[in-house]
């Protein structure tokens, strides 16, 4: 905290060095016919007929304006959607000056076919995404990034923050279109925080081009936020309370020259949530009477996080831009698990409880580069380079008691995972115009990926003394190498649009394990083409045609073959041996635009080799469990041979009116699993759909009503 404030303090004084010479323009922006106040009304300063913004700003909620400007002669102009421009011209400010009470009324001619600006949610079809510019219906004041993304057709999010698209949670998400650390080590928590008012917009991607990373079978989620572009001091400041236990805050505050740009985002959230779950082990025997473990769980957690990100972008001119800023985010949880367990064996009834008191925090500190210039030919080159370190650690103390048909209390144990990761992204990006819709692209990435795993358990002893246990501690060291090249070519020919695309990936992947003194290492070299097709039916009706090959790399925790306990009589044990998974989808899309509807849809088929799949599988081995020898169960993730998905989604947005907008969304799919394992048949269909829908009502002018039913 004391960081933050000196933060603040020393960009304040900033600014107030850099405007000594300055004066205050002030004002007030009432309706004309309701004398009610105008907020959100832009106010934008010009010179010498440029038609460059020199200075903006917008109105409170009282309708109130204050700009810090130089001195000097200026146009003025003042803006409200639905509402007559005003224009003053020419006007000499040599010293502060109110300009007073200003009335603005009412232009009927376009009242009918305005739209709000930043009211409504649009959506734009493009050849390898869907791009959802994000309004007020979405980002409700206080709501998180993750409530934004959960009200998305296609997206959604769990209890617990996992992020899926179209049911498959092997979605890759990107912060500007790169991996970040507000979506680092934890980026469920992160999504959480992070808050709503801050994103611009949102690219739902299906069928990546070749331009975007190969990693992730179900797709891409960029989540691009919003840049300050008026000129002079300004900034904002919100604040969140909710049920269940949910307090926030986020602000930020930006400072616009003709060259510099200075900006800083803060945000600090605490909230508590309750995740319970429910699973039965049955254990066949031969006789009349089978043996079950029932266990019911219950998950308390309390979260406190703090972010900022602060930076400064440079204007060589405006063709050319450099931005640098840094990204620290802290959080400290408590998690509290109960697991009840009832057991029937032989007709003999036994209940015990196992109680894990886990304490954990997670620091993130994330610099990042980016370089953009645009030459006399239009063509774009971008530079980016990213650096990120982040640590978790978690501590968690456990506790098992036996409650019938007696009470018991067992020896503690002690779990602390001590998490570092490290990584580098090199990124360059060049784009070149040809003709009127031509464009080539081409571009390289280098990542670098370390990260430590120290994972220690401790047995509690007779005399109070914690003991490490050797067979389930383990140190694992990580290291992912992957360099790519990708060229793609798009155009348009009378009514059919293009995008040719393909990919070059080598990867490489180093684990070692200190304890056992081995390690692994595999090679990867991949080839991924794409394909992107549009055809214009009618002006507002259209239809597209994707197909692409994604991977999906084993993370860390999926190969450390070390076992990592979840309770007395299971564990989970990751595989050194698994492959990556690789898919090839195909999407098929349909978009109709009507007066006040939008329908699109589309058809889709995925098939998946060597897929990730958890297991179980006795061990062989028993553990006392309420003296009762109960046998032990290992959950492992192994390729197993195949997987199909074949859907169909539909969305439909009707807009009433200005004030009244509602939309649907329905997605139906079939996933078939063929495969065996060590002779065991694997094989599974499952039928699943999900439906969605959205009503938007704005009640008064400072009261929207948001209703979601899914």
């Amino acid at each position: 905290m004391k960081k933050l404030l000196f933060i603040i303090i020393a960009f304040i004084s900033f600014i107030q060095n850099a405007q000594q010479s300055s004066v205050n323009l002030s004002g007030i922006i009432l309706d004309s016919d309701s004398s009610t106040p105008l907020e959100y009304a832009t106010i934008s300063l010009f010179q010498n007929n440029d038609s460059i913004v020199k200075y903006g700003g917008i109105s409170d909620s009282e309708g109130k304006f204050s700009l810090e400007i130089l001195r000097g002669k200026y146009d003025i102009k003042l803006n409200y959607i639905s509402f007559k421009e005003i224009l003053i011209k020419n006007i000499s400010i040599s010293n502060s000056k109110d300009l007073g009470t200003i009335l603005m009324s009412i232009d009927e001619n376009v009242l009918e076919e305005i739209e709000l600006i930043g009211e409504r949610t649009e959506v734009e079809i493009k050849l390898d995404k869907t791009v959802y510019n994000i309004g007020k219906d979405l980002t409700l004041r206080g709501s998180s990034v993750s409530d934004v993304l959960d009200n998305l057709p296609s997206v959604a999010v769990d209890i617990d923050g996992n992020v899926s698209l179209r049911g498959n949670q092997n979605v890759r998400i990107l912060i500007n279109g790169k991996p970040s650390g507000l979506v680092g080590i934890s980026s469920n928590d992160a999504l959480k925080q992070f808050p709503s008012e801050s994103v611009e917009k949102v690219e739902i991607i299906t069928s990546p081009s070749a331009r975007y990373n190969a990693e992730g079978t179900a797709g891409i989620i960029n989540i691009v936020l919003r840049k300050n572009k008026l000129a002079g001091l300004n900034g904002s400041i919100s604040s969140n309370v909710g049920d269940p236990k949910s307090y926030g805050f986020s602000g930020n505050i930006n400072y616009r020259t003709e060259k510099i740009n200075l900006f800083t985002n803060t945000g600090y959230s605490l909230s508590s949530y309750e995740n319970p779950s429910i699973s039965e082990t049955e254990y066949y025997t031969r006789g009349p009477l089978n043996n079950f473990i029932n266990e019911k769980s219950s998950r308390n957690t309390e979260r406190d996080s703090y972010y900022q990100n602060t930076g400064i972008e440079y204007f060589f001119s405006d063709k050319t831009s450099l931005v640098i800023s840094y990204l620290t985010r802290n959080s400290d949880d408590e998690d509290i698990t109960i697991n009840n367990i009832d057991q029937n064996f032989q007709e003999e009834q036994k209940s015990s409880r196992r109680i894990e008191v886990e304490n954990e925090t997670d620091n993130t500190k994330e610099f990042s580069f980016n370089f953009t210039h645009e030459f006399i030919n239009k063509a774009n080159l971008t530079i980016d380079y990213q650096k990120e370190k982040s640590n978790e650690v978690e501590i968690g103390i456990i506790s098992n008691t036996q409650s019938i048909p007696n009470f018991i209390e067992y020896l503690g144990e002690k779990v602390k995972t001590d998490e570092n990761q490290k990584s580098e992204l090199y990124k360059i990006d060049y784009v070149l115009p040809i003709g009127e819709d031509g464009q080539f692209e081409m571009g390289y990435r280098k990542s670098n990926q370390f990260q430590n795993t120290d994972f220690l358990v401790e047995d509690e002893s007779l005399n109070g003394q914690y003991i490490k246990n050797s067979n389930l501690s383990n140190n694992l060291y990580y290291k992912e190498k992957v360099n790519a090249f990708y060229t793609q070519y798009g155009n348009k020919k009378n009514k059919i649009s293009y995008l040719f695309g393909i990919r070059v990936e080598e990867s490489q992947t180093i684990v070692e394990q200190l304890e056992s003194n081995s390690n692994s290492i595999k090679k990867y070299n991949d080839i991924f083409p794409t394909i992107n097709l549009a055809y214009e039916l009618k002006e507002n009706e259209s239809l597209t045609l994707g197909y692409n090959r994604r991977i999906s790399r084993p993370r860390s925790y999926f190969i450390n073959p070390f076992p990592s306990r979840t309770s007395e009589t299971s564990f989970f044990q990751g595989n050194p041996y698994l492959n990556p998974t690789y898919s090839n989808g195909i999407d098929l899309g349909y978009l109709k635009r009507l007066k006040k509807t939008t329908l699109n849809g589309s058809i889709y088929y995925k098939k998946s080799d060597e897929i990730f799949t958890f297991i179980n599988e006795a061990t062989g081995s028993s553990v006392l469990v309420n003296d009762i020898l109960v046998p032990v169960i290992r959950r492992s993730p192994v390729n197993l041979s195949s997987q199909e998905e074949i859907g169909i989604e539909f969305n439909t947005n009707y807009s009433h009116s200005k004030n009244w907008r509602i939309g649907g969304n329905i997605n139906f799919y079939q996933s078939e699993i063929i495969g065996n394992y060590n002779g065991i048949i694997y094989d599974s269909k499952n039928l699943i759909w999900t439906g969605r829908l959205n009503n938007y009502l704005k009640l008064f002018s400072s009261i929207d009503w948001q209703t979601r039913l899914s």
